[in-house]
């Protein structure tokens, strides 16, 4: 029986702390792509179509789902970037409920309860609350739609189905990333389940997921005459870092004059750049550059890994970019570490608790396959801190499962001198603990500079 006192009090308690934010913040300054979606917006209200980069007009670039959220808001509130944080409050807090519920499938109780409760309060899921960004409403849908997935793979009748596939779609429209994880499973399904009616569920909730898609896709084929399944950014994410130095890689730096020479070669007569063309150029520059340097793509792969896994500095990177205006040293001093610090006892604790729960849960595997489907991504493209959000929600059942089982855990590394098993779960955990570790090292190496001139 779900505890209907638990639902609630995860409710009020991550809703409160994430209005809490949002209403103390109060200069909101749009960077980076955060215009492009507010842009996009606004130019569907303005009956223009979907147009994400201004100043190139380009048409499917970013992916439209949180343009659609955003002119919805704006649609009832006005051009209200108040009303839009007010709205992703609500929908975080939401997360958090849906997350507890999905943790009782993968996990037991007590795991799923600790769970929540962490991200309730974790800083990087109050913060993306406030942040005029895809991460929330994206978290939002694709927790529903895991937990939908997961009640029509024990069973559930095919509402439960349908649900399910039209919130994958819906979700992937608002971030594109996830649009092959779904096939994954299926394959996942065909390869270690072979169980007909999961391989059945799994391919109809994939077909209602690509059928949820399919509108823009023909609205790309309209518009850009071209097949574009959402946007066509994927060639650029591909690119990036796949064209540069071990200079540029290892300190997470854009290589200006590569950018400059995907521009060029997709500029044409007119001066104006194609996004189409662009998105193919960077995909040849890209794929060029891995085969004249395998060492590099492979040196970049493991940089990925440490960025997929860095120190928290969403808040860090966006304060300096002049998202949150003025913000008086003292309150800086007190949101720096609140901001800064968790991250570095999450993953060692998420780290111990994966490597020490039994992984028979065909669920818990669904889970291990979305890990491990965001490191393929960030060793072949990239993927940053802020990227491994929807991941976030797992490591937080992660480190709960280290936490309620601490004693089995500890009595299991004690025998690691005398059982093999232990011994090997013990260096496990150490090694990957190590690696991050030294992710860590670097990033704060990198990063002291910035941060004092930030301060």
């Amino acid at each position: 029986m779900i505890e209907k006192k638990v639902v609630l009090w995860l409710f009020l308690a991550a809703l409160l702390v994430r209005l809490f934010l949002v209403f103390i913040h109060t200069d909101v300054k749009l960077v980076h792509e955060m215009n492009g979606y507010d842009y996009g917006a606004r130019s569907m209200l303005a009956g223009k179509g979907f147009i994400c980069v201004e100043q190139r007009g380009y048409r499917a670039f970013l992916p439209p789902g949180y343009s659609f959220f955003l002119a919805g808001v704006y649609w009832l509130f006005g051009h209200s970037f108040l009303a839009a944080r007010l709205v992703q409050a609500l929908l975080g807090a939401l997360s958090v409920v849906f997350a507890y519920l999905l943790g009782r499938h993968i996990f037991d109780e007590r795991v799923a309860k600790l769970g929540a409760w962490i991200l309730a309060f974790y800083p990087q899921s109050v913060q993306f609350a406030d942040l005029m960004q895809t991460e929330t409403v994206f978290l939002f849908l694709f927790l529903l739609a895991m937990l939908f997935f997961v009640r029509a793979l024990k069973g559930a009748s095919w509402p439960s189905l349908v649900a399910a596939g039209l919130l994958f779609g819906v979700a992937a429209l608002v971030r594109s990333i996830l649009l092959f994880y779904l096939p994954l499973i299926v394959g996942f399904f065909l390869v270690f389940k072979r169980d007909k009616q999961m391989i059945k569920k799994s391919i109809l909730v994939t077909l209602l997921m690509l059928a949820t898609i399919a509108p823009w896709t023909i609205r790309n084929y309209v518009v850009l005459d071209a097949f574009v399944p959402i946007n066509t950014k994927v060639g650029w994410d591909f690119f990036q870092h796949n064209h540069s130095g071990i200079y540029y890689i290892m300190r997470n730096l854009s290589d200006e004059p590569g950018e400059d020479e995907a521009d060029r070669l997709a500029t044409d007569r007119n001066g104006h750049i194609d996004e189409l063309k662009l998105g193919k150029v960077c995909q040849k520059l890209a794929l060029r550059w891995i085969f004249h340097n395998p060492h590099l793509f492979i040196f970049k792969g493991i940089r990925m890994q440490w960025n997929l896994y860095s120190l928290e500095r969403t808040f860090f990177v966006n304060l300096r970019q002049g998202y949150y205006g003025h913000v008086p040293k003292w309150l800086l001093f007190i949101a720096g570490p609140y901001m800064g610090v968790p991250f570095l006892f999450l993953l060692p604790l998420a780290v111990i608790g994966f490597v020490y729960m039994k992984k028979d849960n065909l669920y818990l595997r669904l889970i291990l396959v979305l890990f491990g489907y965001f490191s393929a991504i960030a060793f072949m493209a990239f993927l940053f801190y802020r990227q491994r959000y929807p991941l976030l929600p797992f490591l937080c059942c992660f480190a709960a499962y280290a936490i309620v089982n601490r004693k089995e855990i500890l009595s299991d590394i004690k025998r690691a001198g005398s059982d093999r098993l232990a011994k090997r779960r013990a260096i496990v955990a150490a090694s990957l603990i190590s690696f991050f570790a030294i992710g860590w090292l670097i990033d704060i190496g990198m990063s002291v500079a910035t941060l004092k001139n930030t301060i």
